[in-house]
């Protein structure tokens, strides 16, 4: 989970796309030297996920290997809640973040494919405490970069960009960069480093600290700004209107004090910035399956208002680099763009497009008539129309890419919200927004108890459409048209 780089330039360069989305590695099989190994692994908050291909648990699927069969892809909804939104495991049988799929009433299914509005987490058997997993969801799906308000291209309003590092070129895995981002989330402007492990203190001496620096050429002009040397960081790097350091030290007890400086370059000299909104701090990435948690990485995150960063300022060339303390002088021990010293790297916010659908009306009766209009799809090809998980029509694109199809809400839904999703044939890529289901019971159809709210469509509803209706909609349209994204690493089952 560490080790994505390649898949991550792949999806920058080849795609044009920054960061956005869970980027999600399908593994296949995922194997260890003990045998099968967990369904799947989410990066707690990370927006990461490596998952064994569902065909393994579909029934009738002639590679199903397991008693119980996924015909919802549980385990892709489980791990999506650990990444997206943080979930973590619950008791309940009917829940979709109870670990393993829970077959209660024998049928060889999974009963636990639902969210909660209030329900204990924990590690069964001993859960406490009370979380709105639904609003946990749609929290976190509103912070995910790329956000799209359902059936629009209407911005959440955070936007981020991400660029790697060779890994393994420094001594100490929390000096080792891996990743550095930045995001705009509005009012709020973050830049983060993140290194190959976390911070340990067995590497800090009484007194000791580690900077971790971000330079910024705000008008990508080296003629203007100042130069990296002029704060004593011995690195190439001329042009930066803006530079931020987080000094990390010991602090009491077990932790680590976390110290933020601002620099504005002004009159030929930097000046230090101050704000009390300025914070700095450690965001810790945890691997989590079924069988255990692992501590993969802290964050090291610097957080100013972005009118300090700058409103209006899309596109800037930006160098990090990580400095250790030493009695002699600072020594350099990691830096963004492969250690050679080059000038820094393009960053880059832009608001993705995606194909996107409506739904008139926005509320029906069950078996009421709709007419769903999509835009965006590829032209001039058959395209299918689902409810939730079902599929229920079918229609053609124009040379356009747009369809208008005239279908049927399906007699035994459930009242309240539901996910329309129209995409072309044969493609990843989709329409998606939302219908709501009014009036009348609801099915007593699969009405399970323990914090049950609603079949696994809803639960594909707040998590899909709130998180940019998809993985990535420029990523999705490339492997549409027949192309793959160029991975450079081969995924294994070790972690």
């Amino acid at each position: 989970m560490r080790h994505n780089n390649a898949c991550v330039d792949a999806w920058r360069d080849d795609h044009g796309v920054e960061d956005i989305g869970v980027v999600v590695i399908n593994a296949n099989h995922i194997k260890d030297l003990t045998g099968d190994s967990d369904p799947g692994v989410a990066v707690l908050g990370g927006r990461r996920m490596l998952l064994r291909d569902n065909a393994y648990l579909l029934p009738g699927s002639p590679l199903k290997a397991f008693p119980v069969g996924d015909h919802v892809d549980k385990h892709f909804g489980h791990e999506m809640g650990h990444a997206l939104a943080s979930l973590k495991h619950t008791c309940s049988d009917q829940n979709i973040m109870r670990t393993g799929r829970q077959d209660t009433n024998g049928d060889g299914l999974p009963e636990n494919i639902h969210l909660s509005t209030g329900i204990a987490q924990g590690e069964h058997p001993t859960c406490t405490g009370s979380v709105n997993q639904i609003q946990a969801i749609r929290d976190a799906a509103k912070a995910a970069p790329g956000c799209k308000i359902a059936g629009t291209n209407t911005d959440c309003t955070v936007r981020s960009d991400v660029r790697t590092d060779r890994i393994r070129d420094a001594d100490l895995p929390f000096t080792d960069l891996s990743m550095v981002t930045a995001t705009n989330a509005g009012a709020t402007t973050k830049l983060l480093h993140e290194p190959m492990g976390p911070l340990d203190r067995r590497r800090f001496k009484q007194g000791g600290y580690f900077d971790y620096y971000t330079f910024v050429d705000q008008d990508q002009d080296a003629a203007t700004g100042g130069a990296a040397d002029a704060l004593g960081v011995q690195i190439r790097f001329e042009g930066a209107e803006l530079v931020t350091r987080v000094r990390v030290g010991l602090g009491s007890r077990e932790g680590f004090s976390f110290t933020p400086t601002v620099w504005r370059f002004a009159a030929g000299s930097f000046t230090e910035v101050t704000d009390r909104d300025i914070r700095a701090y450690a965001f810790p990435l945890m691997a989590i399956t079924e069988r255990q948690s692992i501590h993969l990485t802290d964050q090291i995150t610097l957080q100013l208002p972005t009118a300090l960063f700058g409103s209006g300022i899309d596109n800037f060339r930006m160098q990090a680099a990580v400095v250790a303390s030493s009695t002699d002088n600072a020594s350099v021990l990691d830096l963004l763009d492969d250690d050679q010293q080059r000038p820094g790297r393009d960053f880059r916010w832009r608001s993705p497009t995606f194909p996107i659908c409506s739904v008139t009306p926005t509320s029906a009766r069950r078996g009421g008539a709709i007419v769903v209009a999509a835009t965006g799809l590829l032209s001039n090809r058959p395209v299918h129309l689902v409810f939730g998980d079902r599929h229920i029509a079918n229609g053609h694109a124009g040379s356009d890419g747009s369809v208008s199809i005239s279908t049927a809400i399906p007699t035994d839904a459930r009242g309240g919200q539901h996910l329309i999703t129209v995409g072309t044939d044969g493609t990843a890529l989709t329409a998606d927004c939302v219908t709501r289901v009014r009036d009348g019971d609801r099915p007593s159809v699969g009405n399970g108890a323990g914090g049950d709210n609603g079949p696994f469509y809803f639960v594909v509803t707040i998590i899909l459409v709130l998180i940019i209706l998809g993985v990535g909609g420029a990523f999705l349209l490339k492997w549409a048209k027949g192309r793959r994204p160029k991975v450079r690493e081969k995924v294994t089952g070790k972690r």
